[in-house]
């Protein structure tokens, strides 16, 4: 009895390949149709109005079925399928703003138009134009050992580059999910690149099943590539971490230098204005003691160069201390420079020491002055004529009863508070030179 005709048998490396063709299949459809939101597709910041991730998916289902027709009836039309997707994923590099395909294909199935659109993350684009172009290769004629190793290289490229991808996004390493573009490749697009290396690998050994021979000399490419992509993933993770832990301390680092010089400036500001209130109370001390007390102020100041009186017309006096190398500040005039100016007024208006901000010294280097003012009652009253004492009236922002107290101790006549009304003036006038009867 004649035996019935039996197909070929076939590898179990050619079922393998059958299985994860359809599985590719599989997930560029979820892709493609918008089912892998599990993944979380805006993990990277990629918002999901634009058209890329729907290329994405019908370019990967696209190599997808070229090696699943190619499996099941030989080469045929999947010849003409390869370069399509090749040339999908070049244009999507070219067109780094988003192609004008992306918007049709958004607008096909969102049905809404898109004005800006995102382009795809550049290692998507490549995954396509490496598994299109190595794809077509394979379909040409020539030797099964070269066709097989340029698809098991561009295989383990694409399944390193996406599981290193999906590695990065679960260790929380954004820099890495990124491969140092500006768009980062989302977990969903690095599950299908995965899958589309594993496809490309599997049809690899595939082929090299079918000649015959041992094991391909292309095995150790897939864990070559997988290592070296892990360790970019690792040493990009790290260096990450340790660029913010050097940022953070040197924050840290400056914060506590900013907060020591302000520390020190208001040191040596009220420094100053305590002896302004000193020398304005008990009277300007003689040349040496001024000169003594200068000193030490000095000392204690650090960055401190000189200390000087300031006449009321912004004229400086004629002490200043040290007089060695500061020659310029003799009748130097502060009115004009408008930085000094208004920091003079402020530090008369408030009563209180004043800094200026950065602005030409004297002796034209930067620096920044400190002015206090020095309080001249007392200075007055001790200066004055006894026959005709002169009638001193304060005229300040500050209202509280101690206030008024301190103005009469240093031996003020009267004490009017801001803001300042006709009526109150006219009040302390009368107060002061009360009217006088003739006969």
């Amino acid at each position: 009895m004649p035996s019935l005709p039996t197909l070929p048998k076939r590898p179990w490396q050619h079922h393998v390949t059958l299985a994860l063709a359809l599985a590719a299949l599989a997930v560029a459809g979820l892709m493609l149709f918008d089912q892998m939101d599990w993944l979380d597709l805006a993990a990277t910041g990629q918002a999901k109005n634009s058209g890329w991730r729907y290329l994405l998916g019908a370019g990967s289902a696209l190599l997808a079925l070229t090696v699943l027709l190619m499996l099941m009836f030989g080469r045929g039309v999947s010849t003409w399928l390869a370069p399509g997707v090749a040339l999908l994923g070049l244009g999507e590099l070219i067109a780094r703003k988003g192609s004008p395909l992306d918007l049709w294909v958004f607008q096909f199935m969102q049905g809404q138009s898109l004005d800006l659109p995102e382009a795809m993350p550049p290692f998507a684009a490549l995954a396509l134009v490496l598994g299109g172009a190595a794809m077509s290769l394979h379909l040409l004629s020539g030797p099964r050992a070269w066709r097989s190793l340029v698809v098991a290289l561009a295989g383990s490229m694409l399944a390193a580059v996406g599981g290193a991808t999906l590695v990065g996004h679960a260790l929380g390493q954004q820099v890495t999910a990124g491969w140092g573009m500006a768009v980062a490749l989302a977990p969903a697009a690095g599950a299908v690149v995965l899958t589309l290396g594993t496809l490309l690998l599997a049809l690899a050994a595939n082929e090299h099943a079918d000649a015959g021979r041992g094991a391909p000399a292309w095995l150790p490419v897939p864990f070559v590539a997988s290592a070296a992509a892990l360790t970019v993933v690792l040493w990009a993770g790290l260096r990450e971490r340790e660029l913010f832990y050097l940022g953070d301390n040197a924050r840290v680092t400056i914060a506590d230098l900013r907060a020591a010089i302000s520390l020190e400036l208001q040191q040596q500001t009220g420094a100053l204005d305590q002896l302004a209130r000193s020398w304005g109370e008990k009277g300007l001390p003689p040349l040496a003691a001024r000169d003594f007390d200068a000193e030490r102020h000095l000392a204690a100041a650090p960055g401190g160069r000189t200390l000087a009186l300031v006449r009321p017309d912004y004229i400086t006096d004629d002490w200043f201390f040290p007089r060695a190398g500061n020659e310029a500040l003799l009748s130097f005039d502060h009115a004009k420079d408008p930085a000094r100016l208004l920091t003079f007024r402020l530090a008369a208006a408030g009563g209180h020491a004043v800094m200026s901000p950065v602005l030409a010294l004297a002796d034209s280097s930067p620096g920044f002055i400190i002015c206090a003012p020095v309080p001249a009652t007392r200075e007055i009253r001790r200066r004055q004529d006894p026959a005709r004492p002169p009638r001193i009236v304060a005229l300040t922002a500050n209202a509280l009863q101690s206030d008024r107290d301190q103005s009469a101790a240093v031996g003020m006549d009267g004490f009017i508070t801001k803001p300042v009304k006709l009526e109150e003036i006219a009040a302390a006038i009368r107060r002061l030179f009360p009217p006088v009867e003739t006969p």
